[in-house]
């Protein structure tokens, strides 16, 4: 299955839940709950493991990537572990395995819509439960969580990115200054590159005189709108979607 499928999947599996505990982990994997205890313990689980409330657990964002990732488990994984033989001299150190870094092709269309709604509908109630846990270390670890479940600006494809910089003058005491934003939607990327080019204009000629400012709009990954402004002029050096100025030009 791909990725999208394999965390709906999971979710459905474990509804509610943002992270797995070791009984969780150990449903997926068809092991019992000493032997995932066990693997955690000498570092073979192929993911990262955090302590939350004395729980260890995994966020289910790093359990559906695996999964989807269509590696076969390895040894430690699907045989229940065993005592090495005794042996003389200084025992080997057992090598932790690795999550396998897949690469997977980014979601689209409806699979991306569904993906917006899950994020949606599941942020609010994950911002409340981590707003409320007492320990600075838990809290720390699922806002971990939360900005990559929720807040992860290049999980969907759809992304649309808002980027402005400013370059002083040599002699200034801040050279340089980036802002960046990040869109779900198309309009309101446009209309925020717009209102920041009315911003500009709006200026007075003294400071536009102190700085270059770069406005660009990313679409997926993609720079679709690149408009340099310097003094009192602006030239788009890329505008492959008929971007219009704001009205005040």
């Amino acid at each position: 299955m791909d990725f999208p499928s394999t965390l709906s999947y999971v979710q459905n599996q474990f509804p509610g839940q943002l992270v797995l505990y070791v009984n969780d982990i150990a449903k997926i994997l068809r092991k019992s709950d000493k032997a995932v205890s066990d693997l955690i313990t000498r570092h073979q689980l192929p993911f990262q493991v955090k302590t939350v409330g004395r729980l260890r657990c995994v966020d289910i964002f790093q359990v559906a990537q695996w999964l989807s990732s269509g590696q076969e488990p390895s040894n430690e994984l699907i045989s229940s572990p065993t005592k090495p033989p005794p042996s003389k001299g200084k025992p080997r150190p057992i090598k932790p395995v690795k999550a396998p870094l897949v690469d997977e092709p980014a979601p689209t269309g409806k699979v991306a819509a569904m993906l917006l709604k899950m994020r949606h509908s599941q942020a609010e109630a994950m911002g409340r439960f981590v707003y409320d846990l007492e320990s600075p270390d838990d809290m720390a670890f699922m806002n971990e969580v939360m900005e990559k479940l929720f807040y992860t600006a290049d999980l969907l494809t759809s992304g649309f990115v808002v980027t402005v910089k400013k370059l002083s003058l040599m002699g200034a005491k801040v050279l340089a200054l980036e802002t960046r934003k990040y869109f779900e939607n198309e309009d309101d990327a446009y209309g925020d590159l717009r209102a920041q080019l009315k911003s500009w204009q709006t200026r007075s000629a003294k400071l536009k005189s102190k700085r270059v400012e770069h406005f660009i709009l990313e679409k997926s990954g993609e720079t679709v709108v690149h408009a340099i402004a310097s003094t009192s002029n602006l030239a788009f050096i890329c505008n492959t979607t008929g971007f219009t100025l704001p009205s005040i030009w």
